[in-house]
């Protein structure tokens, strides 16, 4: 008569002690202008561990290629992180590193992207013993 309800317990165990800081998979936001550049503006969402383990978040940016069939042109210049913020403001960084310091929410990073280019973008959350 009433049974389904009870398969959901089994995941109570372990779920806290399992649950790792990491940072969601970046999201195209939109281009922006400065100084003459056009940057691609990504975010990404960073979760924290009751340990607040994730002590610093890295991008790295790469050129996005259509299918197998398409060749990096050596002269090309590739796509550059060239700044790191909290969307609250409360931590910058130049460059493709940002120190959390075991904060979470939401990072923008700026991708400085070359003409007729499309960048994408990939993060990893570090503790501190890692580089």
């Amino acid at each position: 008569p009433r049974g389904g309800g009870g398969g959901g317990g089994g995941s109570g165990g372990g779920a806290g002690a399992e649950r790792k800081a990491r940072a969601s998979r970046p999201v195209f936001e939109r281009l922006v202008r400065d100084e003459g550049a056009v940057l691609a503006l990504f975010s990404t969402e960073v979760l924290q561990d009751e340990e607040l383990s994730g002590q610093v978040l890295s991008a790295r940016a790469s050129v996005a290629m259509d299918g197998a069939a398409a060749k990096l042109d050596p002269s090309m210049q590739a796509p550059e992180v060239v700044r790191m913020r909290s969307a609250d403001g409360s931590r910058a960084e130049e460059g493709a590193a940002l120190a959390l310091d075991g904060a979470a929410g939401r990072i923008e990073i700026l991708v400085r992207v070359p003409p007729d280019c499309a960048a994408t973008l990939d993060v990893r959350l570090l503790e501190g013993d890692e580089e």
